[in-house]
């Protein structure tokens, strides 16, 4: 039995739990039976069903005559009814491939009626909507902490609409086609903990005003076209767990990069990819003061010429540091490589850096 045909294998038994867990209890998924619904708000999901595509009836449950905070994707706050949430992703590309369906739910309506007051959480990604631009009614909900957008197809600049909405702390715009710089006004959204823009054609430089994310936690720009430096001024959002940078035309010595993060953000950063972003030089003694690091993700020319300066890196252990090769193949392959630090002491210092005997490093 090869590989590919065990994931599969695992993937559907996975997908058949799922689902017989769902059949069961309902309220495995979404709702909560000790509250209904409000009327208003019922009637405005069924509204807003009549404009969208249903091909496999994911939506059977939304009907006139049933409680929606039963329904599925619909998610009521626990005391007062009100929708708080609506979550109808639909399935990612391997699920969809695997099980020869279209789940999606077509066109979304450009305009709504709708309004669902208490909407904390909105959960559209992967539905590859006919639609270019992202509704206008979205923007109408300025109390959102969560918005997912993902893997949709929207096109264009990343719209203004969403400029008001400086309450949300996860926001996902990945997997689109959006064509602009990142917006001045993005970087003010205080309350931002997880930015995930990998995945699209954004362009131009990432603003020194990037410090003003001071929640930030998780920012995501793989997969882009910015150009220009890394600014210093990140050095100063201290949340940061997660930086990934990777697959971008930055064209700057790592070296620079990790002396700017030289801050607050060198002490809690666990996560730092930058593999095929154009970097240049090489690791230098900064990398020990970045204790909590457990992920490496660079070129392999940068990895290459780390042991001429692994005297001078200094990281407490035991630690473990996981790099990633990348081949400049037809296509990309990364082959993680164990890059292990594990020390009593400085004094006992030792470097191990194991290559792979297969692909495209020899």
């Amino acid at each position: 039995m090869d590989g590919s045909f065990r994931l599969r294998a695992v993937t559907l038994t996975l997908f058949l739990v799922f689902l017989t867990l769902a059949a069961i209890d309902p309220k495995f998924c979404y709702g909560n039976s000790e509250v209904h619904c409000i009327q208003s708000e019922q009637q405005a999901l069924l509204r807003f069903k009549k404009d969208l595509t249903d091909p496999l009836n994911r939506l059977a449950s939304w009907s006139g005559d049933g409680d929606c905070c039963q329904w599925v994707g619909v998610v009521c706050n626990n005391v007062t009814g009100h929708v708080q949430g609506l979550h109808l992703r639909s399935f990612p590309p391997p699920l969809i491939e695997f099980f020869s369906i279209d789940p999606h739910l077509g066109s979304i309506p450009p305009t709504s009626n709708s309004n669902f007051s208490s909407l904390a959480t909105l959960d559209l990604s992967f539905n590859s909507f006919e639609n270019a631009l992202i509704p206008s009614w979205v923007f109408g909900y300025q109390n959102l902490v969560a918005l997912n957008l993902s893997a949709n197809g929207f096109q264009g600049p990343i719209p203004i609409g969403l400029q008001n909405m400086t309450s949300l702390k996860h926001l996902d715009l990945s997997a689109n086609n959006f064509t602009s710089s990142i917006p001045s006004w993005l970087y003010g959204f205080s309350h931002l903990e997880f930015l995930n823009l990998r995945k699209n054609l954004l362009h131009g430089k990432i603003s020194s005003s990037i410090r003003n994310l001071t929640s930030a936690i998780s920012i995501d720009l793989t997969s882009n076209q910015l150009v220009g430096k890394v600014p210093r001024s990140l050095g100063n959002v201290c949340n940061l767990r997660e930086l990934r940078l990777s697959d971008n035309k930055l064209s700057q010595e790592v070296s620079e990069i990790l002396e700017g993060l030289l801050r607050c953000v060198s002490y809690g950063l666990e996560v730092l990819e930058m593999y095929d972003a154009q970097l240049f030089g090489h690791l230098t003694e900064e990398l020990g003061q970045f204790q909590n690091l457990t992920k490496l993700s660079l070129e392999v020319h940068l990895l290459a010429a780390i042991a001429s300066a692994v005297v001078a890196i200094m990281i407490p252990g035991p630690r473990l540091l996981i790099a990633a090769i990348v081949c400049p193949l037809e296509s990309l392959i990364i082959v993680p490589i164990p890059v292990v630090f594990s020390f009593v002491n400085i004094a006992a210092l030792k470097f191990s850096l194991t290559l792979p005997l297969h692909g495209c490093c020899h």
